[in-house]
């Protein structure tokens, strides 16, 4: 009977091994965000300050998913924030984003949008670097200073 014991345990194992390795593989292979097609700019008003508030809007929004770009400023004398966001549009709305920004800090900021306008890809990804000095950076796997761990050794020493 151990013996069947032994090799359900062994076969376990390789199960959870398997499954942890794959795991790894798809967080580590994820894609990369989508490339932004279009840009809003938005009044936004209850702000009362570029630091406090525009930080709020900024990590909402971040918190939200739109991680592309987005510009804040504040003017004290109107009290009004432009702000300006770079998505793709097959991932948010403005609607969206406009609910999103009006859900922040129990409703404080109301958003209209000022202009809306598409993005071509080479004004965000390629006119945006200098082609002449362009350099692509690389990271040097195959360098000594660089190893990954052995899995299967990590995987033994923590199951029984």
């Amino acid at each position: 009977m151990k013996c069947c014991n032994f090799e359900k345990n062994k076969a376990m194992k390789y199960l959870l091994l398997t499954l942890i390795s794959g795991l790894i593989l798809l967080i580590g292979c994820s894609s990369e965000p989508a490339t932004p097609n279009t840009e809003i700019e938005l009044s936004v008003s209850g702000m009362v300050c570029e630091m406090g508030c525009g930080a709020s809007l900024r990590k909402g929004l971040m918190a939200a998913g739109i991680e592309e770009q987005i510009d804040i400023a504040f003017d004290e004398e109107s009290g009004l924030g432009k702000v300006i966001v770079r998505f793709n549009d097959a991932q948010f709305s403005i609607e969206s984003i406009l609910e999103h920004i009006e859900s922040m800090n129990d409703g404080q900021f109301s958003a209209e949008v000022v202009r809306s306008s598409s993005i071509q890809v080479s004004q965000t990804n390629e006119a945006s670097r200098d082609e002449k000095n362009y350099t692509p950076s690389f990271i040097d796997a195959s360098s000594k200073g660089f190893s990954l761990p052995n899995l299967s050794e990590l995987f033994n020493s923590i199951l029984p």
